[in-house]
């Protein structure tokens, strides 16, 4: 397994959709918050370490780029990889993809530090973490279009 993984499926139902008729945006964040405590459990950080040891990635910061529409009916795919890992950050792409004819939709780059959610701030990144991320790690050039 190498790259981008899938990390969470959906239907986009009519509720979800807005005055304009596409899928809302606040339902993309939603998707990504869920995809990334499963992709955090490939890294090692299931949500029982994050109840024990109180570290899990809080996002510090988002970028997205809408590409095309979902509207109702459409099923749609969340990808994930990697494109950075620093001392208590990482960098994650998400793309969403419309299933039925394969169109990127939306993508969003998070960067995120690792969190110790009782001490209240950013700790570093352990070396098992960054080893469970390594097949995920991408570069930008590797990002299709």
């Amino acid at each position: 397994m190498t790259g981008f993984v899938t990390t969470y499926q959906g239907y986009v139902m009519p509720a979800q959709c807005d005055g304009l008729g596409h899928f809302n945006v606040q339902y993309y964040f939603a998707a990504i918050s869920d995809a990334m405590f499963g992709f955090q459990t490939r890294l090692g950080l299931a949500p029982s370490v994050t109840r024990d040891q109180g570290l899990s990635f809080a996002v510090v910061h988002s970028d997205a780029a809408f590409k095309a529409e979902l509207v109702t009916g459409d099923v749609y795919r969340l990808d994930t990889a990697i494109l950075r890992i620093g001392g208590k950050s990482a960098t994650f792409l998400h793309r969403f993809v419309r299933v039925e004819d394969e169109v990127l939709a939306m993508e969003s780059r998070f960067t995120a530090v690792l969190f110790d959610t009782r001490l209240r701030r950013a700790v570093t990144i352990p070396d098992e973490i960054r080893r469970a991320a390594e097949p995920f790690l991408i570069s930008e050039n590797d990002t299709p279009e």
